[in-house]
C-alpha cells in the first residue's frame, strides 16, 4: 500500500491540474494580499483595534471561503478518474494481477492523494492566516482546530470521489461529486439564512444537505471556531451573512464527518473488490 501511495503522490504532482491550481492559487493570493493591504490602510488609528478585529475576521473568512472552493475542485479533478480512468487505460489490470490486494490499491491511492491535498490545504490556510494577521493584526483562537477541519474537507471529498470512481465512469463521477458539493453548499447557505430569520424548515434542509455531504458543515464549523473569540461574535457572524456560521454545526457533525469519510473509504474498497476487471 505504501508503494501505491508513493506512486499516486508522484503522479498527481506531475499532473497539469495541480500546476494549474498552484498558478491560480498564487494569483488569488497576490490579489487577496493587495485587497487586504488596501482595506487595512483605510482603518483610522482611533478605531483601529475594534475595526481591525471585525475587518480582519471578515477577510479571513472570505479567504477561507474561496479556499474551500479551490481545495474542493483540486480534490475532485485530481481523483475523479483515480480508478475508472486507470481501468479504462488498462493500468490497474497490470497492478491487480500482482500479489497486491485491492484494498491496498484503494488505500494506497487514497493515502497518496490525501497526503498531497492535506499539504496543499495546510499551506493555503497558513498563507491566508499570515496575510490577514500581517496587515490587520487580527488575533484568533482555535487556529489548530480550524486547520484540522480545513484539512478534513478534502479528505471527505476525496472519499466520495474515490467511491464514485470505483463504480462510475470518469465523467459521470465528476458530475455526480460536483453536484453533491453544490447541494451541500446551497444547503449551507439556506441553513444560515434560516437561522437569521428563525425559519426552522430552512435550517433542517441545511442539516439534511450536510448529512448528504458534510463539506459545507465543516467550513461553517471553521468559521465558528475562528470568530468565536471576537468581541461581539453575534454581530460579526451577522455581518458575514450567508458566508458566516450563525447556525454553528455541533461537535457531533465533526464526528459524523470522520465516520462518513472512513465509511466511504471502506465502501470504495468493497466496491472495487467486487468489480470484475
Amino acid at each position: 500500500m505504501f508503494v501505491i501511495a508513493q506512486l499516486t503522490f508522484r503522479e498527481t504532482v506531475r499532473r497539469r491540474v495541480l500546476l494549474l491550481t498552484l498558478v491560480l492559487t498564487v494569483i488569488f493570493l497576490v490579489l487577496f494580499t493587495l485587497g487586504v493591504r488596501a482595506a487595512a490602510r483605510q482603518i483610522s488609528p482611533v478605531e483601529r483595534e475594534l475595526t481591525a478585529s471585525v475587518l480582519g475576521t471578515q477577510l479571513l473568512v472570505l479567504g477561507l471561503f474561496f479556499g474551500n472552493f479551490i481545495v474542493a475542485f483540486l480534490t475532485i479533478f485530481s481523483a475523479v478518474g483515480v480508478v475508472s480512468a486507470e481501468l479504462e487505460n488498462g493500468v490497474l489490470q497490470t497492478i491487480v494481477t500482482r500479489p497486491l490486494s485491492r484494498a491496498a490499491v484503494i488505500g494506497g491511492k487514497y493515502a497518496g492523494l490525501g497526503t498531497l491535498l492535506v499539504l496543499y490545504a495546510a499551506l493555503y490556510f497558513g498563507a491566508i492566516l499570515a496575510i490577514v494577521r500581517h496587515y490587520t493584526g487580527t488575533s484568533t483562537t482555535g487556529e489548530p482546530g480550524a486547520l484540522a477541519l480545513f484539512c478534513l474537507i478534502p479528505l471527505t471529498l476525496l472519499a466520495v470521489t474515490v467511491l464514485g470512481s470505483t463504480s462510475l465512469p470518469t465523467v459521470a463521477n465528476g458530475v455526480a461529486v460536483l453536484g453533491l458539493y453544490v447541494v451541500a453548499f446551497v444547503g449551507g447557505m439556506v441553513e444560515q439564512v434560516g437561522a437569521l430569520i428563525d425559519n426552522l424548515t430552512m435550517q433542517r434542509l441545511g442539516i439534511l444537505s450536510s448529512l448528504i455531504l458534510p463539506s459545507d458543515a465543516l467550513y461553517r464549523k471553521i468559521v465558528a471556531v475562528l470568530t468565536g473569540a471576537s468581541g461581539d461574535p453575534f454581530m460579526v457572524l451577522r455581518q458575514l451573512g450567508p458566508l458566516g456560521s450563525l447556525s454553528e454545526p455541533s461537535v457531533w457533525m465533526i464526528v459524523y464527518a470522520l465516520l462518513y469519510t472512513a465509511g466511504l473509504v471502506a465502501l470504495a474498497i468493497r466496491s472495487f473488490s467486487r468489480r470484475d476487471i
